[in-house]
Parts: structure tokens; C-alpha cells; sequence
């Protein structure tokens, strides 16, 4: 029994532990983020340029020059665990009312006084002190007996009366003095009783708990399918690897520094396709928690059904819920996967592949790309040639050399930049071919489907001369040289250009 008691005291000792100072509360303060600290760890992180980032969620808040940690909301239920707390280590301490030495029987929520059976009468029938929330032993043995925490405040224009309206223009909690006074029924005031315009918040921070929990909910369910992927790209990978390895057994002595080559360059693609993935859901997890503490801290908030607590929390709350609520899980699914592709010779290579044909550079305007076609057993007839089709509908027909056995490469130099049609056309495909052989749109009987590819615009560092036969102009430059500080351009027709770099 004694075991289960100083485990229970550990825990809740725990939940009161500060995660900055690492020590028990002291003045307890609610961040915008719904995260709870010590008022001067808080006051330690204020930087001067007046921002307050969370320890735990990395949100920041600017101050106003006027604020102060303390403007910040307290944490009214811990505030309870505390007094609690202290009158459950009060067995050897004294009355700190009278000076009598009388052992502790209760302590006063408001007061933050030790007091003894005398003190706790007198001061339970003090008129000035009788509304003041007292925790005494007898509710610390019978929890279900514990009288309800109300939580209320004193005025902070009348230091011995309760708040129990709230202004709605101001935003403000005052007692039943200032509704006569500076909050008097008017255009610019209209005090409330705190039930009434607690309700109201009730009611919205409930609907906004809803829209959050399905956030929270398409966040897991991201986060699910994240790692579904991550293991179909281990699986997939591990089957990789035992082609990779039964292949190379064959060629044992001649291929062995072939093999490690090629098993480091599936390691690297393995980690290229792995880290963005980790990446994105360490983000989505780490929003899912962001999203579950605010949903926490709410919920229990609303399950205490504390009004005061409410309307003082309210705002930040309802911010908070709705940023969180308003959380989107946009992502693309995992469409590539890696391919071993092997051959008699030791060159081999491992291609992210999504279809037969295959773009190995992502191509630039004016610059010669490679297009590698490897087609399944009877998905073309005869010699493929690949067909490029322009943005503007302009189709050209690419000459393709075969590289290996079932590998066929074409060189593409695309024009303009954009949106370009790859696909691949066989004999007897296609239309208007003429007396060279020239091939027109893929009709697609080939069973191989075309490739949206988008061509990047070539936006040079430098620029030399222009279109012309006279000196520095081009009429179809072929190739480019450096010596020294010397440019050379040759050209089809015209002298060499040369120019001082």
C-alpha cells in the first residue's frame, strides 16, 4: 500500500514538474499554444525584441511593450493540484495564521494559508474571507467528497469582491461594482452574468474541438500511409536486393567491384527516396501532437466545466482550436520504385522507374537530354523511335540506337521549354511517313503509355552573339571551346567566333 501511495505521489508530482526549471510549479502560466510554465521561466525566455517562444512547440508570440508574462492567463487547474498538493506534505508543518502551533487541518486556495481546525472556523465564518475556496484533510481522503473549484478571481478595481459579470466589448472579467461604475450598461459596455457568455463559448469551442479532432484524425491517417510507404520501399528494395545479389553471383570474381558500386547507389536511392518521407511525417507527426496537447487541454477545460476558467482561456483557446482545425494534409502518394536493370556486360545501372520509358536528366531548353526505352516482350515491332510532341502540337520524330540487349536510346534536344508528349512509335505505326522515314503522332498500339515531361528554360549566364552569317553572328553552332581566356564557338557555316571571356 505504502509502494502504490509514493508511486501515485511520484506521478502526480510528475504532471506538475515544470518540463523547463524541471522543478513544481511556481506560478503557473498558460501560453497561446496551450502549453503551461513557470512565469519566470517564461520571463527568462523573453527576448528583447519581445518574442515568446514556446519550449515545447517552438510557437512564438509577440509582446506588446505594455505586456507582461504575468497578463498571461493562469493555469487555474493546476493552480488546484498545487494547493492540494501542499496540504497533503503539510503533516509536519503549523498554522500560519495564529501563533498558536496547531497542527494543519486545511489550507485556503485563496489566501495560500495553512490553517488550523480554530483558524478554519473563524476564518470559514469571517463574512470578508467566507466565499474563499478551502481544501481541507478530510477532502483528501475522500476525493468524491472534494468541493468544486470555482476558480473565480477578485477584482482588480475592487480587491475583496468576486468577478462574476464579463464585458463582452472589453473583454474583460468585473465584479457587480463596475457594472455601475466603468462598465455600466451602455453603447461600449454590456456586462454580462459569467454563466450566460460562458455557454456561448461553451457551445463554439465545441464545435471547433470537432473540426480538430478530424484534423487530428487526417493526420494519423497520413502519417499511416507514410509508413505503409516507407516499408513497401524497404520491401521493395530488399527484393532488389536479392536480384542484385543472384546476378552477381554469376559473375562473382569479374563483377565484385560492380556489385558494391551498384548496391551503394541503391543505398543512396533508397535514402533519397527515404528521407523526404521521414521528413514529411515528422512534420505531420509533430503537428499531430501540437494538435492532440491543444485538443487535450481544451477538453479538459470543457469536462470541468469551469466558466471562469473558460472565459479567461476562452480566446485563446478558440485562436488556437481554429488554427489547429484548420490543418490540410496535402500529399502525393508514392508513385516510383526502384528497378534493378541488369545485363551480360559488367555496366550496369538502377533506374527510378514508373514506365518502360525513361528520362534520365531532367531536360532544358536547347540542351540534349537522354531517352532510354526499354520494352517489354512484344510491345513494339521492330526498332522503336521516339516521338516528341511540342506545346504547340509540333511533333518530331527522335532516331533511337539500341544500347544493350532490350535497350533502345534516343537524343533529345527540345526547342522550347514547357510541357512536352514523349512516346514511342514502332513499324507500321504512325502517320504520314515520308520517302526519309520520318515517323508522326505515337498511335499508342505500341502498349507503351506517353510521358508528360516538363522541360525547364535555359536561362544563360552569358550570351554571345546572334543569329547571322557576319562576324560574331551564328547561322547553327555546333560545339563550344575554352583556351586561356578564350571562347571559341564553332559553327556550321560561318568562320570560327572567338571571343575573350
Amino acid at each position: 500500500m505504502a509502494a502504490a501511495d509514493a508511486l501515485e505521489e511520484e506521478l502526480v508530482d510528475e504532471s506538475l514538474t515544470c518540463s523547463v526549471c524541471k522543478d513544481i510549479y511556481d506560478d503557473p502560466r498558460v501560453l497561446p499554444c496551450l502549453h503551461t510554465f513557470c512565469a519566470q521561466c517564461l520571463e527568462q525566455r523573453w527576448t528583447e525584441d519581445s518574442q515568446l517562444t514556446c519550449p515545447t512547440c517552438q510557437h512564438q508570440r509577440t509582446l506588446k511593450s505594455e505586456d507582461s508574462v504575468s497578463n498571461l492567463p493562469s493555469n487555474f487547474y493546476i493552480n488546484k493540484l498545487l494547493n492540494f498538493r501542499t496540504l497533503h506534505n503539510s503533516e509536519e508543518a503549523r498554522c500560519q495564521m495564529c501563533e498558536s502551533g496547531a497542527k494543519v487541518e486545511s489550507i485556503c486556495g485563496d489566501c495560500k494559508l495553512l490553517l488550523c481546525g480554530n483558524c478554519f472556523t473563524a476564518h470559514s465564518n469571517s463574512p470578508a474571507l467566507k466565499d474563499h475556496y478551502i481544501i481541507t484533510q478530510h477532502d483528501l481522503k475522500n476525493p468524491g467528497s472534494r468541493a468544486k473549484y470555482t476558480g473565480a478571481e477578485y477584482c482588480t478595481k475592487h480587491n475583496d469582491v468576486r468577478v462574476t459579470f464579463y464585458c463582452q466589448p472589453c473583454a474583460k472579467l468585473v465584479c457587480r461594482e463596475c457594472t455601475i461604475t466603468e462598465h455600466k450598461q451602455s453603447r461600449k459596455h454590456n456586462p454580462r452574468e459569467v454563466s450566460e457568455v460562458a455557454q456561448k463559448y461553451k457551445d463554439d469551442l465545441q464545435k471547433l474541438v470537432q473540426k480538430t479532432v478530424d484534423a487530428a484524425d487526417a493526420l494519423k491517417n497520413a502519417s499511416k500511409t507514410i509508413r505503409k510507404e516507407l516499408t513497401s520501399i524497404t520491401l521493395n528494395c530488399q527484393v532488389e536486393k536479392t536480384m542484385i545479389r543472384e546476378h552477381f553471383v554469376q559473375l562473382k570474381a569479374k563483377l565484385e567491384k560492380a556489385e558494391r558500386g551498384v548496391m551503394d547507389k541503391l543505398e543512396e536511392m533508397e535514402i533519397t527516396q527515404r528521407e523526404p518521407l521521414v521528413k514529411e511525417r515528422e512534420s505531420f507527426e509533430e503537428s499531430l501532437r501540437s494538435t492532440e496537447d491543444g485538443l487535450k487541454f481544451c477538453t479538459d477545460i470543457l469536462g470541468r466545466n469551469n466558466d471562469v476558467e473558460i472565459l479567461t482561456l476562452g480566446q485563446h483557446l478558440e485562436d488556437r482550436l481554429k488554427v489547429l482545425a484548420a490543418n490540410q494534409v496535402k500529399r502525393e502518394p508514392l508513385k516510383k520504385h526502384i528497378t534493378f536493370q541488369h545485363s551480360t556486360d559488367i555496366k550496369c545501372e538502377l533506374v527510378l522507374t514508373c514506365k518502360p520509358l525513361v528520362i534520365t536528366d531532367p531536360p532544358v531548353e536547347s540542351l540534349p537530354t537522354s531517352v532510354v526505352f526499354r520494352p517489354q516482350k512484344g510491345q513494339v515491332q521492330g526498332t522503336p523511335q521516339v516521338t516528341v510532341t511540342s506545346p504547340g502540337g509540333q511533333c518530331v520524330t527522335l532516331d533511337t540506337t539500341k544500347i544493350s540487349e532490350g535497350a533502345f536510346e534516343a537524343m533529345w534536344r527540345p526547342q522550347t521549354s514547357g510541357k512536352h508528349v514523349v512516346g514511342v512509335a514502332s513499324e507500321g505505326e504512325g502517320e504520314g511517313v515520308g520517302k526519309k522515314g520520318r515517323w508522326g503522332r505515337t498511335s499508342g498500339k505500341g502498349g507503351c503509355s506517353p510521358l508528360i515531361v516538363d522541360v525547364s528554360s535555359n536561362n544563360p549566364v552569358l550570351t554571345f552573339g546572334q543569329k547571322g552569317s557576319q562576324q560574331g553572328q551564328f547561322d547553327r553552332p555546333l560545339d563550344v571551346a575554352v583556351r586561356g581566356d578564350r571562347l571559341y564557338v564553332a559553327d556550321t557555316f560561318n568562320k570560327p567566333f572567338r571571343c575573350s571571356i
